[in-house]
C-alpha cells in the first residue's frame, strides 16, 4: 500500500480500531529563476506526519473523503495551516508512537503519544526543544473523519527517542542516556523520577514495577521503580549492541535483539539477586538484524489439530496461542517458536545431520561436517534449530533422511570415527533413542515420525 511518505513508526490502535503511522514528508523548496536551476537554491525539508489507515477500508474511510493525513482532517472544521503547525515543526521526526491509557478521578482518558525530536547531524548542540513528548487526543466520527487535537507536550533537550506508559498516569520515556518518569495529576506533568544509563535507550518497555530498556551497547537493562526511585536491578551479561527486546507473555524468559543479527533469550529470576546478570538461555544466529519484536495472537495449523508433543505454548488469558514474530529493515518476518528439551534434542541431531549433505547444505562452513552429531546443551547457540535448513530436508523427503541415518561413517586420517558413531546401527539406535524420548516408548517407523513431525511444526504462520 502506497502511503505517499516514509513510514517511520506503525501501531495499531485497538481504541480507535486504526492503523496509525508516523511518517517523514520530505519536499524540496526549487529556485524561483525557471531557465536556470542554482543547486544552491534547492532545500530539503521534513516534517513529521500521520496518516490513518482504516484496515478494511485502506486509506479511506467509507464516504470517501480522503482524511486519513493528519493535516488534512476535517478541513471543515481545522485549516490545514492549522493543524500543521499544532503537530510538527520542520526538521522534526517522529521516533516512537504509543497508544496511552491515562486513568485520572476514575475516568479513563485515551491518547496517542508521540516522541519527537530534531533530526541533527550532531547532538553536540543539544538545546531544550530538541526532544518533544507529544499528546494527542483523536476521535473517529461515524463516517470515518477522524479529529486530531494536542492536549500536551513535553520538552527536552534531546530527541525522544522511546516512551512507555507505567500505571495509571505514569509516563516513561527516554532522551539519549536518560529515562524520565512523568506523572499526569490534573493538567500538568510533574517529575516522578530520573535514570542515567551508561548508554542511549532506543526501546522501553513496562511490565510493573519492572523498566525494560534495550541500549546501544549494554543492551537490555532491567530497572524498577519503587518508592520514588529507580533502580537497576537485571542486565545482559553479554555487552550487545541492542535494537529490541521482548518479555515473552507468562513467563520469565526475555528476548533481546542486536545489530551482530543475533536474537538471545535470557532467564529473568523473581527476585532481586547478589548476582545481576541474566543468564543466557540461548542464541540465535540469523541471516539479518531483527529491529522489532512482537508477541502476537495468530492460529497456526497445529491449533486445529491434535497437540503437537515438545511445543512451548505461551497465552495470556487468551485461548489462541501466542506467536513470537521479528521483523527487519528488509520486510522480511522471522517465526520463532520455544521447544522442549526432548524436542530440540531430536531436531538438533536432525540438524546436525543435514548439515552434513551437500544436497540439503551446499554452503555449508569450512570443517562443519566434523561438529558432532550429539547435541551439546552446553552452549547456548547449540540451542537454535534452524527452520530453513530443516525445511530443506522436508522437500526432498523422508528417504533422505533414512539415507543419512543409515550411511556409513566417516573415518578421520587418525582412524578415529570423530564426531560420529562408530556405526550406521548405532547411529540409528541413538536417533530412535531421541524419538522416543519425545515421541514415546513405542515406534514402529522413528524416521516417518520425525518427518510427519517437521511437515506439522514447519508450516507457515501467514
Amino acid at each position: 500500500m502506497a502511503i505517499g511518505a516514509s513510514p517511520r513508526r506503525v501501531l495499531f490502535s485497538s481504541h480507535l480500531e486504526l492503523i496509525v503511522v508516523g511518517c517523514s514528508d520530505v519536499s524540496l523548496a526549487r529556485s524561483s529563476r525557471r531557465r536556470l536551476l542554482d543547486a544552491s537554491r534547492i532545500q530539503k525539508k521534513q516534517r513529521p506526519l500521520l496518516k490513518f489507515v482504516d484496515p478494511d477500508e485502506q486509506v479511506y474511510p467509507p464516504n470517501g473523503v480522503m482524511n486519513s493525513e493528519f493535516y488534512m482532517v476535517d478541513t471543515s472544521v481545522v485549516e490545514e495551516r492549522e493543524a500543521k503547525s499544532s503537530f510538527g515543526r520542520t526538521g522534526e521526526r517522529i521516533y516512537s508512537l504509543i497508544d496511552w491509557f491515562c486513568t485520572e478521578n476514575d475516568r479513563t482518558y485515551h491518547f496517542l503519544v508521540l516522541g519527537m525530536g530534531l533530526n541533527k547531524p550532531s547532538q553536540d548542540s543539544c538545546r531544550a526543544g530538541d526532544g518533544r513528548v507529544v499528546f494527542l487526543s483523536i476521535s473517529k466520527s461515524g463516517d470515518g473523519t477522524v479529529r486530531v487535537k494536542q492536549k500536551f507536550a513535553l520538552t527536552a533537550d534531546r530527541p525522544v527517542i522511546a516512551v512507555a506508559g507505567y500505571g495509571r498516569s505514569t509516563l516513561v520515556f527516554s532522551t539519549g542516556c536518560d529515562v524520565h518518569l512523568r506523572t499526569l495529576a490534573g493538567k500538568k506533568f510533574t517529575r516522578a523520577a530520573r535514570f542515567t544509563l551508561n548508554s542511549p535507550c532506543v526501546r522501553l518497555s513496562v511490565h510493573e514495577p519492572y523498566i525494560y530498556a534495550t541500549t546501544m551497547r549494554d543492551s537490555l537493562q532491567v530497572l524498577k521503580y519503587e518508592n520514588d526511585r529507580v533502580t537497576r536491578v537485571f542486565n545482559d551479561e553479554c555487552a550487545r549492541v541492542g535494537q529490541a527486546h521482548l518479555l515473552l507473555p507468562g513467563s520469565s524468559i526475555l528476548m533481546v535483539a542486536d545489530r551482530d543479527m543475533c536474537v538471545a533469550g535470557l532467564w529473568q529470576p523473581s527476585r532481586a539477586q547478589k548476582k545481576s546478570s541474566l543468564q543466557t538461555l540461548f542464541e540465535v544466529e540469523l541471516p539479518m538484524a531483527i529491529t522489532q519484536l512482537r508477541a502476537v495472537s495468530l492460529q497456526r495449523v497445529w491449533e486445529r489439530n491434535s497437540d503437537v508433543p515438545g511445543i512451548m505454548t505461551l497465552n495470556e488469558g487468551s485461548t489462541r496461542q501466542i506467536q513470537i514474530i521479528g521483523s527487519t529493515l528488509y520486510g522480511s518476518f522471522h517465526h520463532f517458536t520455544l521447544l522442549s528439551g526432548p524436542a530440540w534434542c531430536l531436531l538438533r541431531f536432525i540438524q546436525n545431520l543435514a548439515r552434513r549433505d551437500v544436497e540439503i547444505c551446499p554452503y555449508r562452513e569450512s570443517g562443519i561436517y566434523l561438529a558432532p552429531l550429539e547435541p551439546d546443551a552446553t552452549m547456548a547457540r547449540s540451542k537454535h534449530v534452524d527452520g530453513d535448513l530443516l525445511q530443506g530436508l522436508l522437500v526432498l523427503g523422508a528417504e533422505k533422511l533414512r539415507q543419512l541415518l543409515e550411511a556409513d561413517p566417516t573415518e578421520q586420517p587418525d582412524g578415529q570415527f570423530v564426531a560420529d558413531f562408530s556405526s550406521a546401527s548405532a547411529r540409528l539406535e541413538r536417533f530412535r533413542e531421541i524419538a522416543g524420548d519425545l515421541f514415546g516408548e513405542s515406534l514402529e517407523d522413528p524416521v516417518d515420525l520425525a518427518m510427519n513431525y517437521l511437515n506439522r511444526l514447519l508450516q507457515p504462520l501467514f
